[in-house]
């Protein structure tokens, strides 16, 4: 662990040989992988136990009319059955009602804001001083 490079000399490899072939592999593009790694799709249902209905290509739309099924939603199960019950949205106008001028807060609030906050923070600063106090003794 000291010499790491002994282990090169050992087995009478070069190092900078072994650096400049590691990304060698891995610039070529456009290689498929082989064919005993890939699965045949005609056998899945036999592989998996599974029945699959064959693929049927979609039907195309006569002269221009546009021809859209509702979709069915599908449970976590699986199951094409109900699905969960989805409400309707809510109309954008109820998420547009805002006062129509927005109330300007008047000097005497502005300080008494200011004040609670320097109080408020005045007590969480003893606070921490005092839990800090505690773990230390």
């Amino acid at each position: 662990d000291h010499q790491p490079q002994l282990l090169f000399t050992l087995r009478n490899v070069d190092q900078q040989d072994l650096i400049a072939k590691a990304g060698f592999d891995l610039s070529k593009k456009g290689k498929r992988p082989a064919s005993a790694k890939v699965l045949a799709s005609d056998d899945l249902s036999q592989m998996f136990g599974i029945e699959m209905a064959p693929a049927i290509p979609p039907k195309r739309a006569a002269s221009g009319e546009v021809t859209s099924k509702r979709s069915v939603p599908v449970n976590a199960d699986g199951s094409s059955g109900p699905a969960a019950v989805t409400r309707p949205a809510k109309p954008k106008e109820a998420a547009l009602e805002r006062p129509k001028q927005t109330q300007r807060l008047t000097p005497a609030k502005r300080r008494a804001i200011s004040e609670r906050m320097r109080q408020y923070w005045a007590a969480r600063r003893a606070l921490v001083k005092t839990q800090k106090a505690s773990r230390s003794s």
